[in-house]
């Protein structure tokens, strides 16, 4: 017998709203686990750990969620020290060059 099952024959409605307020919950939970282990896969491949997704999946998924988040942090952190980002407009080094002088208002 399933929680829901014992919950639906011998529980209050209140119970019920309960156990299905937790079970969303739960469901959200498992989501976002489920998209921080896929960003943190994409760190690891990024950041060329010498193993193919399904590896780094397997082996990332042994993780709770304390370990896999302080994971992700370091290696968003490592990524952003060996990739920098970096404005590519034209208009943001500075003045406009000769031939942006034709453009000006």
């Amino acid at each position: 017998m399933t929680l829901q099952e014992l919950v639906s024959k011998s529980g209050t409605p209140d119970l019920c709203d309960s156990l299905n307020t937790l079970e969303r919950e739960a469901q959200f939970g498992r989501d976002c686990r489920k998209a921080m282990l896929r960003e943190t896969v994409s760190l690891g491949l990024l950041l060329d750990f010498g193993a193919d997704e399904a590896i780094l999946q397997k082996a990332f998924s042994a993780l709770d969620s304390a370990e896999l988040s302080a994971l992700k942090n370091g290696l968003a952190q490592k990524a952003a020290a060996l990739f920098p980002s970096s404005v590519q407009l034209p208009a943001a080094k500075g003045a406009p060059g000769a031939l942006d002088a034709a453009y000006i208002i």
